[in-house]
């Protein structure tokens, strides 16, 4: 193993040094670097080294920080690691007294940032690790954060590591993220800060007097004028945005205030809700609606169909249940009988149709809920009556895009009138 030459390379310098112990910090020594990758991460080191792996050891002495592309890094005793792709980790142990290895394959879609990420590498996480992961299958850690790994990414329900700083016996750090990670040399910038917090003299900052006005030539004086002025400029741009984030997020929570109150009754409720949550949304798109229990108790004193939906002469009894489970396929004869027939016998002609409006499965997510009654053979009773099955996540889907400009309220009546056996809703073509 050695370092190309006769010894470190130092940025900036012309040849080489023999020497090491005034060679300036932090020392950095590059293993299978890239090349096109190599100059724009030597410049963050006065000291750095390329490691070719072909004659001597390392000695940890000479070096502070190893930066590695290789699947298993050099990892010297008393020299922290950045590891790019690394999958082999011989330095650290796990609990059970193996050595950390990226070796746990998950088919899990879910990558995300840990909640215990230092906030130092959080953006770097979100912007580099998770939003450019690969598809699954991916390799994660082989068991879950413990004392020997703080997790930065995760993948999965069950939280395995997928990138994480490690702590060897020694106290040395090995930082280690997943091989597709994007912007190197934010990572080993980020690396630098973080070490320089925890050990200042193997990482020290640059003289900052040299950038203090009191001692800055002219051309650093007009640029500190203006990072002077476009922190202003962000600082207001700031106050205004957090102020503008505020507003929308009220409006928001007074918006989804009124949803739950109001229209959103059609995915949550059963009962009078739904019934006054679907006679809402049938009103809007233009239908003309009847309650119908009142009428019922003056007429007939049963309980019958519950809203009587009315367009232009045509007349359509509605039933309206909310169900925690899926619909029960005994009510649907039930539906298109009885109120058929009290509706023939008080108005002469039976009515155009007969809808049963359900909402199902209504304690969970809308967008995970099975259908309704799956087989068309159940409901045969609707279609002799000219009538349908409604799922209330359709009707909530067509009175939206009607409102937010997508359909026209009465191409949705006259896909609700014409509808037979089954109405379901997507937005028409363009």
């Amino acid at each position: 193993m050695s370092v190309r030459g006769s010894g470190p390379r130092e940025v900036g310098a012309s040849g080489y040094r023999r020497g090491m112990d005034d060679a300036p910090r932090p020392r950095i020594l590059f293993e299978s670097v890239p090349d096109e990758l190599f100059e724009s991460l030597a410049r963050y080191a006065p000291t750095v080294g390329r490691y070719l792996g072909d004659v001597a050891r390392i000695h940890a002495s000479d070096w502070d920080l190893v930066v590695s592309f290789h699947a298993q890094p050099e990892e010297p005793d008393g020299v922290h690691v950045l590891s790019f792709g690394g999958d082999r980790f011989t330095r650290t142990q796990r609990p059970s007294g193996s050595s950390a290895t990226r070796g746990w394959e998950l088919h899990a879609r879910a990558v995300r940032r840990d909640d215990a990420c230092p906030s130092e590498f959080a953006s770097l996480v979100d912007r580099t690790i998770v939003a450019t992961a690969p598809p699954p299958p991916r390799l994660a850690f082989a068991s879950g954060p413990a004392s020997w790994l703080q997790a930065l990414a995760v993948i999965g329900a069950e939280q395995a590591p997928y990138a994480g700083i490690m702590r060897s016996d020694s106290g040395s750090l090995t930082l280690a993220v997943p091989e597709h990670t994007t912007d190197h040399a934010a990572w080993l910038s980020a690396f630098i800060d973080y070490l320089r917090a925890l050990q200042p003299e193997r990482f020290p900052a640059a003289p900052d007097w040299q950038r203090r006005w009191e001692w800055a030539t002219p051309t650093m004086r007009a640029s500190l004028r203006e990072l002077d002025e476009l922190s202003t400029k962000r600082a207001a741009v700031l106050e205004r945005l957090a102020a503008e984030e505020a507003s929308t997020r009220a409006a928001l929570d007074r918006a989804a205030a009124s949803a739950t109150a109001g229209v959103q009754r059609v995915l949550t409720s059963d009962g009078d809700g739904l019934v006054a949550g679907v006679f809402g949304l049938l009103k809007d798109l233009g239908f003309t609606v009847e309650n119908r229990d009142d009428h019922h108790d003056q007429k007939s004193g049963a309980k019958l169909e519950d809203l009587l939906v009315t367009d232009d002469g045509w007349a359509c009894l509605a039933e309206v249940k909310g169900y925690t489970k899926g619909a029960k396929v005994n009510e649907v004869p039930k539906i298109a009988g009885r109120p058929s027939v009290a509706f023939a016998a008080e108005r002469g002609n039976p009515p155009d149709a007969v809808w049963h409006i359900v909402n199902t499965w209504r304690d969970t997510d809308p967008t995970t809920r099975p259908a309704a009654i799956p087989s068309d053979l159940d409901l045969a009773p609707l279609a002799e009556a000219d009538g349908c099955l409604i799922d209330t996540r359709d009707l909530f889907c067509a009175w939206r895009d009607v409102q937010e400009g997508r359909a026209a309220a009465e191409e949705v009546r006259s896909s609700l009138r014409n509808a037979v056996t089954r109405w379901s809703w997507s937005v028409p073509a363009a």
